[in-house]
């Protein structure tokens, strides 16, 4: 949310490339809500039903709501040069 136009390094096979931090964070968000979505309707898992990936989800939501609760208020330009 605070550094939009970044890019992440990600490991692909035995090489580290650089993807997009939205289409990282898509893909994650993405995978959370189909582990969580197939194990809540996997009997023959453990009884949990998918409790962890809805807390890992959770945990995303209330992140990107407070996010603008403790942002420290910095000038735009300072922000851009710090990586």
């Amino acid at each position: 949310m605070l550094y939009p136009k970044n890019k992440v390094r990600v490991l692909m096979g035995f090489f580290f490339v650089k993807i997009s931090a939205w289409f990282v964070l898509g893909l994650w968000i993405a995978t959370q809500f189909f582990s969580g979505y197939t194990d809540l309707f996997n009997h023959a898992a453990d009884a949990t039903g998918g409790v962890a990936y809805m807390a890992h989800i959770g945990g995303f939501v209330t992140g990107l709501i407070l996010v603008f609760f403790f942002r420290r208020k910095t000038s735009r330009a300072r922000l851009e040069g710090v990586r």
